[in-house]
């Protein structure tokens, strides 16, 4: 069974705070799933993450284990934007610019 966390942070700089503060590091949020501490989340989707990819570190971004997707919207800095973790044995692939020329940044 995978374990998918769908999680909209609304700004990935606070969030990622406060997940330090109440479990320690990002690595123990992501084993300690709710209801089952001995299985680790597969996948993390986070929406609203509102981050400048120039902004994005590696403290941030990398989960030892996970394999990390990012997109920042490039018209408006530190609007919307999405960032997906999976576990590194699971095979998926990102699209840099999946929506390319429509007009999402209104």
């Amino acid at each position: 069974m995978v374990k998918l966390l769908c999680w909209n942070v609304n700004g990935w700089s606070a969030t990622r705070e406060k997940i330090d503060l109440k479990y320690g590091s990002i690595e123990c949020f992501f084993q300690s799933v709710p209801g089952d501490p001995r299985s680790a989340l597969d996948i993390v989707c986070l929406q609203e993450v509102k981050v400048a990819e120039e902004k994005l570190s590696k403290e941030a971004c990398v989960v030892p284990g996970y394999e990390s997707f990012w997109s920042c919207s490039v018209k408006r800095k530190g609007y919307s934007g999405f960032g997906t973790f999976s576990k590194s044995k699971m095979a998926l692939s990102g699209e840099q610019d999946c929506l390319e020329g429509a007009d999402t940044d209104k």
